[in-house]
């Protein structure tokens, strides 16, 4: 299975934020608070649903096995929101299997980049964003 994730912490500018506005509006701090965490979420479920549309765009769509798999998931954990996205196509020939999202996620890149040196290509983009 290929996982990409993406990290944001919400928390990095709060205090200072809180003390200016706390200034100036009485209980306001709580309803800011709030007001960031739903931001927050909404803006990584965003980002979350245009990576899937995007991947979805440009997988083989040989059996269409890979685009169906591909799958996007929110949480909070801790301070953070934490989105990641996934997919698994499983192709099995005789008794081999490959898994053929692991393949574009990990493998394709390093060809790419020895084939296309001079290319814009991006490569593996797995890893957490902060």
């Amino acid at each position: 299975m290929a996982v990409n994730r993406l990290d944001f912490d919400a928390t990095r500018g709060a205090p200072f934020i809180k003390r200016v506005i706390g200034r100036f509006f009485k209980g306001y701090g709580s309803r800011l608070e709030n007001a960031v965490a739903d931001g927050s979420k909404q803006g990584v479920q965003d980002v979350m649903d245009e990576w899937r549309r995007e991947s979805t765009d440009i997988a083989p769509l040989k059996t269409g096995t890979l685009r169906r798999s591909i799958s996007t998931d929110v949480t909070k954990q801790g301070d953070k929101w934490v989105g990641e996205i996934s997919a698994s196509a499983i192709e099995v020939k005789g008794k081999r299997k490959f898994d053929y999202a692991t393949y574009l996620n990990d493998e394709f890149p390093k060809k790419a980049r020895r084939l296309l040196p001079q290319s814009n290509y991006a490569g593996n983009c797995s890893g957490v964003f902060g």
